[in-house]
């Protein structure tokens, strides 16, 4: 029972890493928690039922690639539109953060505008195929997520200490107006940092509704709520603390539903963050700043 626990934790841990690793790289260059992130989940898992069911047919792989896609784009336009015209004026993050929970609240009545409120039927791979480890029964969908998810995280490693564009983007997190000073496309390297962020939320959300084999307007808020404890546990502007606190708490959620309770999943996840967040307030892998005045 330990071993199914542990593999469903996994695999949960890796929607939560993978949506975290959208907040905590906004944070780590802007020092600005994007809401609109969770929204981005929604709305892509949206998309790629949309295409899937009305123009694309039996292809989940160009569908995906298409969702990705779109996302990418979103992510690039809300940053063009919401966030960097308040970051020019030298506006407050308060205004800019406020801003994000605007497009949140837009996205999402825009997906229930058009999608709906009723649960609906999500396609997924390899249905119904399962192995067996060691008296752990796993489906394929859950291999699949747990499998896309490490290579993705290897490839973020990749990009972002051996691509010319991620070692931009490192260096903005380091010291924004000093790449200004230097010329580095400052408004390009943020926009890309957001369109990342959103591919990453559109890989998390449609891996998720596969998972569920459903969609339903709700899926985003919840994930998204689980994703940002999971960035503050973690240490927000980290990348690995985003992925160890996703894990974490995924995996003590199914440990308490497995022997305790499964209404009391949340309490325990969230009871973790605060428990941590007293004991180390910058989270397991922050590093206190020191600002001179």
């Amino acid at each position: 029972m330990l071993l199914q626990i542990l593999v469903n934790g996994i695999s949960l841990g890796s929607i939560y890493a993978l949506t975290a690793i959208g907040y905590s790289l906004i944070y780590s260059i802007l020092q600005l928690i994007n809401m609109s992130n969770a929204a981005v989940f929604l709305t892509s898992a949206v998309i790629f039922y949309a295409l899937y069911t009305s123009l694309t047919g039996s292809s989940i792989l160009l569908t995906f690639i298409l969702t990705l896609m779109a996302a990418g784009a979103i992510g690039y336009i809300i940053e063009v539109i919401a966030i960097r015209p308040i970051r020019e004026k030298g506006d407050s993050n308060t205004y800019a953060l406020i801003s994000s929970i605007g497009v949140k609240t837009i996205l999402e009545q825009i997906c229930q505008g058009t999608f709906g409120s009723e649960i609906k039927q999500f396609p997924t791979l390899l249905d119904g195929k399962y192995i067996d480890l060691f008296g752990a029964r796993t489906s394929a969908i859950q291999i699949i997520i747990i499998t896309t998810t490490l290579l993705i995280l290897g490839f973020m490693s990749w990009f972002t200490q051996n691509n010319r564009v991620g070692r931009g983007l490192r260096a903005l997190s380091q010291n924004l107006n000093a790449c200004h000073l230097m010329g580095m496309p400052v408004n390009t390297l943020i926009g890309v940092s957001f369109a990342v962020g959103s591919m990453l939320a559109a890989v998390s959300g449609v891996a998720y509704c596969m998972y569920l084999k459903s969609i339903s307007i709700s899926v985003g808020s919840a994930i998204g709520n689980k994703a940002f404890a999971a960035t503050v546990l973690g240490g927000i502007g980290e990348l690995k603390g985003a992925v160890v606190g996703g894990y974490i708490l995924a995996i003590a959620e199914n440990l308490v539903s497995g022997y305790w309770s499964m209404s009391a999943s949340n309490f325990i996840s969230f009871g973790i963050l605060i428990l941590v967040l007293i004991i180390r307030p910058t989270g397991i892998f922050g590093r206190k700043e020191q600002k001179k005045v």
